[in-house]
C-alpha cells in the first residue's frame, strides 16, 4: 500500500448559486453544494477509515459553508482506490436525488409517470463530479509538495473536459436557470404555458404566478434552509427596524401577523386596543383564498401593497404602514463578495512557503480559514441587524450588508482576516507577505433585478483583482434610475498590510463629513460639517480642465496636467464648501481635503479611466450619504 493525495471536486458552483431570484434561493444553493461536500466527504471516510482530509481542516468540517472541493492523504493500493471512489461519487449523486426528491414531496407536486422521467433526467443533469489521485513518490520532506503540484495540474486538465449531457427538451425555459425546462408552476397559471410544456401544478405562495421552474429551481426553492433569511427589502430595512419606535414596532408585528391566517383575529383585536385602526372588521378569514401569506418586508413600502388583492387584508396593511413609513425609509442594500488573493500560489507554496513544510502548512492554513469563515458568519447576520452571511468557506466569502453598516463591515473583515489567517499562519512564511482577499462591493435598490446585480458584483470583484492589482476594493451603485457609478482602490497604501484600510476609511470620513438629514446625523456618529458642492465642483471641473468627458479621460495627456493641479484646486473647494451658518473649523476643513487628495492621488496606476474612479468615489459617498434616504 502506498500513499496518495486525492482531490474531489464538485460544480457547478458559480452558476448554480447566482441562478436565483430571491435571496432564499441564493443561500440554499450555497447550502446544497456544501451539503453534498460533505456528503462526499463523510463517503470518503467510510471508504478510507485511515485516510485524513487535509484541505478543509478536517476539524471544522461541521461548519455551514463548505469549499466546492476536498484534498485527503490515504493509503491504499492502486487496483482498490476506482472502486472506491465510484461508491463516494454516487453517494454524492443520490444525495443530490433525495435533496430533490424531498422538495417534490414538500411542493406536494404529484407527476404523472411523463413528469417523472423528465423531473429525474434533469437531476441527472445538473452536478459535474471530478477526480483524481497522485502517488507520493518517495518519503522526504519534499514529497507532499511534488505530488500535490502535480495533483493540481492533473485536476486542472480534468476539469477543462465537461462532460455533456444533452436533454431534448422543448418549451418555456425555467425562470432561474434559463436553460432547463420549466416543470412546475404556480396553480393559478398554468393557461398560460407553452404548449410543449406540461408544468406540475404547485398551490401557494411559494412559485409567483409568473414563475416556472426546473427540478433544479425546485429543489432550491423547497430546500430547508432557514425561512428567515432576509430578503433584499430586509436587509435594506435593518437598521430603520431597530430605531423603531416601542409603538412602531407593535405596529411592525401586526402588520406581519396580518399574514398569517391564523393570528388575525388576535392581530385585529391588538390594532383596536392600541388606537392603531378605528375598527377592524374581518369576514370568515378562513374561506378566503386570495389572502396573501408569504409575508415579506418589501410590503413595508407602499409601492408594493398594490400586490395585495384581497381588500380586507390591503385595507388594514395601508393604515398600518401609513406610519410606518415615517421611519422605513432606506431603499438600498449592499452585497459584498470577496475571495483570497492568490490563492493557488500560496497552496502550492509558490509565493511565501518553504516547500518542505507545505503539508503542514495546508493544515493550518485550512484550520484558520474555516475559523475565520465561522467568525464572518457570527458576525454578520440579522440578529446583529448589519446583514446576513450567504457563504463563507474561509477565503470565499459572500454576504448581504446592511448600508448603514457597510464601512464597519468590511473593516472588521480585514482586521479579522489578519488576526486569524495571517497571524495563525506566519511561523511557515519565509518573507515578510501576507495573504490579502480583493472585494466586489455592489450597492444596489431593493428591487433591482437581482441575477444582474450578482453579476454585477463577480464583474466588480474581478475588476479589484485585475484593474485594481489585487489587494484591493471595487465599490459600485446600481441604482433604481439604472444609473452606474463605480470605483476602484487599493484598501490601502501598503499592499502587503492587511489590515489597513486607508483608502477605505478616506471614503468613509468623506461619506460621514457630507452634510445629512438632521434626523440621520446622530444616528450615524457624523459631523454632517460640510455640503456636497465640492463634489459637483470638482466633477464640472474636471471636465472643464480637460475639455473632454471624463469617461474617456485616460492617465496620458490631458490627465497628467489635471493631476497636477488637482490637489490645490481640492483644498480650495473642500474649504468652500463649509456648511453655512456654522463657525469655521480649518482643523476639520484640511482633514477632509488630506482625504479627498489622497483618493486623488491613490487611483490604482492601471486604472483605464483615472479621473472618473475618483469623481465616482466621492459621488458614492455623497449617495450613501443622502440618497438613500430620497429615492425610491
Amino acid at each position: 500500500m502506498t500513499n496518495h493525495l486525492f482531490l474531489f471536486t464538485l460544480g457547478p458552483v458559480q452558476s448554480f448559486i447566482a441562478q436565483a431570484r430571491k435571496t432564499r434561493d441564493l443561500y440554499a444553493g450555497s447550502q446544497i453544494l456544501s451539503a453534498l461536500v460533505a456528503e462526499g466527504i463523510e463517503a470518503f471516510k467510510s471508504q478510507f477509515p485511515e485516510g485524513v482530509v487535509v484541505f478543509p481542516s478536517e476539524h471544522k468540517l461541521n461548519l455551514a459553508s463548505l469549499p466546492n472541493r476536498f484534498i485527503a492523504k490515504v493509503k491504499a493500493n492502486e487496483a482498490e482506490l476506482k472502486t472506491k471512489v465510484d461508491v463516494i461519487e454516487k453517494a454524492v449523486l443520490a444525495a443530490w436525488k433525495k435533496m430533490a426528491d424531498d422538495a417534490a414531496l414538500k411542493a406536494k407536486a404529484n407527476m404523472t409517470e411523463s413528469q417523472q422521467y423528465a423531473f429525474d433526467n434533469q437531476i441527472r443533469s445538473l452536478l459535474d463530479i471530478h477526480w483524481v489521485f497522485k502517488k507520493i513518490e518517495g518519503s522526504d520532506e519534499f514529497a507532499y509538495a511534488t505530488a500535490y503540484e502535480e495533483l493540481e495540474r492533473l485536476g486542472g486538465a480534468i476539469k477543462n473536459i465537461r462532460d455533456f449531457h444533452q436533454i431534448p427538451e422543448q418549451g418555456r425555459k425555467c425562470s432561474l436557470d434559463g436553460a432547463n425546462n420549466a416543470l412546475f408552476c404556480n396553480s393559478k397559471n398554468k393557461g398560460n404555458w407553452h404548449k410543449w410544456n406540461d408544468p406540475v401544478e404547485i398551490r401557494g405562495f411559494s412559485i409567483g404566478e409568473t414563475e416556472g421552474l426546473s427540478t433544479i429551481s425546485l429543489t432550491k426553492r423547497f430546500y430547508p434552509v432557514d425561512d428567515k433569511f432576509p430578503s433584499t427589502a430586509h436587509v435594506s430595512l435593518m437598521r430603520d427596524i431597530q430605531n423603531l419606535s416601542p409603538e412602531n414596532k407593535k405596529r411592525l408585528q401586526c402588520f406581519e401577523n396580518l399574514f398569517k391566517i391564523e393570528h388575525i383575529a388576535d392581530t385585529c383585536v391588538t390594532m383596536f386596543s392600541n388606537g392603531f385602526v378605528e375598527k377592524a372588521t374581518i369576514t370568515n378569514p378562513d374561506e378566503y383564498d386570495d389572502w396573501n401569506t408569504d409575508w415579506d418586508e418589501h410590503f413595508l413600502f407602499e409601492e408594493n401593497l398594490e400586490k395585495i388583492t384581497n381588500p380586507e387584508q390591503r385595507g388594514l396593511l395601508v393604515k398600518l404602514q401609513k406610519e410606518l413609513k415615517k421611519d422605513l425609509k432606506t431603499r438600498y442594500y449592499a452585497i459584498v463578495l470577496f475571495d483570497g488573493d492568490k490563492m493557488g500560489e500560496w497552496l502550492s507554496g509558490n509565493n511565501n512557503i518553504t516547500k518542505e513544510n507545505l503539508e503542514k502548512f495546508h493544515t493550518e492554513l485550512s484550520g484558520t480559514l474555516a475559523s475565520f469563515g465561522k467568525v464572518a458568519k457570527e458576525y454578520l447576520n440579522r440578529e446583529k441587524g448589519n446583514g446576513q452571511t450567504v457563504y463563507a468557506g474561509g477565503d470565499d466569502f459572500m454576504g448581504f450588508v446592511n448600508i448603514h453598516h457597510l464601512f464597519d463591515v468590511m473593516k472588521h473583515l480585514r482586521k479579522r482576516f489578519d488576526e486569524i489567517v495571517n497571524q495563525g499562519v506566519s511561523a511557515f512564511k519565509k518573507e515578510d507577505k501576507n495573504l490579502t482577499f480583493s472585494a466586489g462591493i455592489v450597492i444596489a435598490h431593493y428591487k433591482m433585478p437581482f441575477s444582474e446585480v450578482l453579476k454585477k458584483a463577480r464583474a466588480v470583484e474581478k475588476a479589484a483583482k485585475n484593474e485594481g492589482g489585487r489587494n484591493a476594493f471595487g465599490i459600485a451603485v446600481m441604482k433604481h434610475s439604472g444609473e452606474i457609478q463605480q470605483a476602484l482602490y487599493k484598501w490601502g497604501q501598503d499592499e502587503n498590510s492587511p489590515p489597513g484600510c486607508l483608502n477605505w476609511e478616506a471614503l468613509e470620513k468623506i461619506y460621514k463629513e457630507l452634510d445629512k438629514r438632521e434626523e440621520y446625523r446622530d444616528k450615524d456618529k457624523s459631523e454632517g460639517n460640510f455640503s456636497n458642492t465640492f463634489i459637483q465642483n470638482l466633477t464640472v471641473e474636471i471636465m472643464g480642465l480637460t475639455g473632454v468627458d471624463m469617461g474617456n479621460l485616460s492617465p496620458d495627456g490631458h490627465g497628467r496636467t489635471v493631476n497636477d493641479k488637482m490637489p490645490v484646486e481640492i483644498k480650495r473647494l473642500v474649504a468652500k464648501s463649509w456648511k453655512e451658518g456654522q463657525k469655521r473649523d480649518d482643523v476639520k476643513i484640511v482633514a477632509l481635503s488630506d482625504e479627498v487628495v489622497q483618493l486623488w492621488k491613490e487611483v490604482p496606476k492601471d486604472s483605464d479611466y483615472r479621473p472618473r474612479n475618483f469623481i465616482h468615489a466621492l459621488h458614492i459617498a455623497d449617495f450613501l450619504t443622502r440618497k438613500i434616504t430620497q429615492e425610491k
